[in-house]
């Protein structure tokens, strides 16, 4: 077997990563109010971020002077809510059909698709959860959200998924875990990301996301990353917040927690067995990250081919 490390194109894990969000909600300049696109994305500039998507759930907003005007990248989408919910990243105008159609759609015009908040439990009022049923039928996406903090505001279900992205892994099916913030309010800022290793383009972003250049975070950062043969490394740092050693968990198939330690950086030594190898780590102070997993090619069958 060879196993695969989405890393292995990083020539370095300081400069070269753009910070990410790929869920972010506002309305038009013109009738949005404080939450009109030019003041979202501006407040995400301060929040030191390269590149954000402006996804609509209603009036198309395009955003190339919004970009112009404060000098981060922005991309252009929507989240399809019918069955909520797909992000359409990327794309120019509002899309309608079946969920596969959606994702169709925005292949065709060029942009990737991932699927939102995959626990997040259907309410009286609000759009109906996409069924679990529809959800392994599909193809065509990059990756689901494994971290939208959004959902724990008030809302049904759960934020996290990573059971998901593990049930999906464990069938072969090789899919990369997103963090973003699900941005609708204030509150909802800065809460999960990801950092991608690319130039701040919307180009640099679908090619680093396909080949699963990023990690997903809210709040440490990854120092290193290396495979050699079968010895996995890697070392975050959290900053000056870091409260004591970070936690180290490898996950493999179905979940199966394959080891643990603390520190600033950790290894594993895979023996051959293994589909597949995923990093979670947590700080004292609950900022976590989450790896891309190490994979044997072999095994695995993209799921936006």
């Amino acid at each position: 077997m060879v196993y695969r490390n989405p890393y292995a194109g990083a020539d370095s894990f300081g400069s070269g990563w753009s910070k990410s969000n790929f869920h972010v909600h506002a309305f038009p300049d013109a009738s949005g109010g404080p939450y009109g696109a030019s003041a979202v994305v501006e407040k995400y500039k301060e929040a030191g971020y390269d590149v954000v998507a402006v996804l609509t759930q209603g009036e198309f907003i395009h955003t190339e002077k919004i970009a112009a005007a404060s000098g981060i990248c922005t991309i252009d989408g929507m989240e399809y809510i019918e069955e909520d919910g797909i992000l359409c990243v990327g794309v120019d105008s509002v899309l309608q059909g079946s969920p596969q159609e959606i994702i169709d759609q925005v292949a065709r015009q060029g942009g990737f698709s991932v699927v939102a908040h995959p626990h997040w439990e259907s309410e009286p009022g609000l759009p109906m959860a996409m069924p679990r049923s529809h959800l392994d039928s599909l193809s065509g996406y990059v990756g689901i959200e494994i971290m939208n903090p959004a959902i724990f505001r008030g809302f049904a279900g759960s934020g996290l998924a990573t059971d998901v992205w593990d049930e999906f892994l464990s069938q072969g099916k090789l899919v990369w875990g997103f963090g973003n913030d699900d941005f609708h309010v204030w509150p909802n800022l800065d809460r999960a990301w990801n950092m991608v290793h690319c130039e701040p383009t919307f180009t640099g972003v679908k090619a680093a996301v396909t080949e699963g250049r990023f990690y997903a975070s809210t709040g440490l950062r990854l120092e290193g990353f290396e495979l050699d043969g079968l010895e996995l490394n890697l070392a975050v740092n959290g900053g000056k917040s870091t409260l004591g050693p970070v936690r180290f968990r490898f996950v493999g198939e179905n979940g199966a927690v394959l080891q643990e330690s603390s520190g600033d950086s950790a290894g594993y030594t895979l023996d051959g067995s293994e589909l597949y190898v995923r990093v979670e780590a947590q700080a004292e102070h609950g900022a976590m990250l989450w790896t891309q997993p190490v994979y044997d090619e072999e095994r695995f069958t993209p799921m936006w081919s």
